[in-house]
């Protein structure tokens, strides 16, 4: 990962150790700014905020003006103003200063069953291959206190059933687990997508609710750019669909829209059917039949040996809104809290 400036700041290393220095750099580097500083990364790991967040805090300090944009692509730092950039890989502008700042590597994460299925990426596109399952696997090994601190972004149910730990979860956590179900887990929907959106065009609001059929609850899904699609979710249960087949249910579900919005309704250009029921990484076997919606829990759910190392970061075990998008947004921010709190006092200990 290297920092790029166009002469206008000074640039510094960051090395894993030398944060204090390298914030201590980044202040005397302010004095090189003149007004006003443009800042630029693309959305990748921690190395750049934080290379961010230092000269940031600089633009407020010194009340300078600050314009600070995360991009997917490198920006023309000279044509377009930028002051500084973090980016990966060294530059082959040769009119940037560069500088190195700290080595970011890419992990690519995939179950060994989707390996056996995709096959491993050429060898000369990674280091090392990691491959642990059962047991021994990277979240369920034995670790020291202190060692590592696991977050699983995981909903309960499918942690307890596809992972191993040792030490086993007491009895009691283990049970909480598998009885908290996945929300959606064992629901599927269809869309239908079309050319034009020809529902709105004869005054139609694309929604219905229906019970003659396999969907239940049907919306317009058409995209802000002018991609038309018709959405529903299945009222089937995971057993009926099975039964039935994927082109069965696909064929009625046509059928279905057609009697609702017309004859164009039943000719769309695609058709998907996303069954999450059938999906390994997402349903277990007490997914298959619909269960209530989870609850907020306030007791913690990691206990025993693991407690001081493991973090539960699944939207179900949200305390506002388990289940939902916003559970996992307010499950994430909690875990983080959780995280910092428990490195702050890990550092505490060993100053003290």
């Amino acid at each position: 990962m290297f920092l790029v400036d166009n002469d206008q700041a000074q640039v510094f290393q960051r090395r894993e150790d030398g944060a204090a220095r390298a914030d201590a750099k980044v202040q005397r580097s302010a004095s090189n700014l003149i007004n006003s500083i443009h800042l630029s990364e693309t959305d990748l790991e921690a190395p750049n905020r934080y290379l961010v967040a230092k000269y940031a805090r600089i633009a407020e300090n010194e009340a300078m003006r600050r314009d600070q944009r995360m991009v997917e692509s490198s920006v023309e730092m000279l044509d377009e103003g930028f002051d500084i950039a973090v980016r990966v890989g060294r530059p082959v502008d040769s009119t940037l200063i560069a500088r190195r700042l700290c080595d970011s590597r890419l992990r690519l994460v995939a179950a060994p069953a989707y390996l056996d299925r995709a096959g491993l990426p050429p060898q000369e596109t990674w280091d090392a291959l990691l491959a642990e399952a059962g047991p021994d696997s990277a979240v369920g090994r034995k670790v020291r206190h202190g060692d590592h601190q696991v977050v699983l972004a995981l909903p309960p149910r499918l942690a307890a059933a596809r992972l191993t730990f040792d030490p086993p979860l007491p009895p009691a956590t283990a049970r909480r687990w598998h009885d908290t179900p996945t929300w959606m887990a064992p629901h599927a929907k269809f869309f239908a997508v079309y050319d034009t959106p020809f529902w709105r065009a004869e005054g139609l609001s694309g929604a219905a609710q229906s019970r003659v059929g396999p969907l239940v609850e049907i919306h317009d899904a058409t995209t802000a750019d002018g991609r038309a699609a018709l959405f529903g979710f299945v009222g089937w249960s995971a057993l009926q669909r099975a039964t039935l087949g994927r082109d069965t249910l696909m064929a009625q579900a046509v059928a279905q829209l057609r009697d609702l919005f017309g004859p164009a309704a039943g000719t769309p250009a695609a058709t998907l059917l996303q069954d999450w029921a059938q999906e390994p990484l997402t349903a277990t076997d007490q997914d298959q039949d619909a269960g209530e919606h989870p609850l907020p829990q306030p007791d913690p759910w990691v206990t025993g040996g693991w407690a001081s190392r493991l973090v539960l970061a699944g939207s179900e075990t949200s305390a506002v809104a388990p289940g939902y998008l916003a559970g996992a947004v307010d499950a994430a921010e909690a875990a983080v809290f959780t995280l910092r709190a428990r490195l702050a006092a890990a550092r505490t200990t060993d100053a003290g």
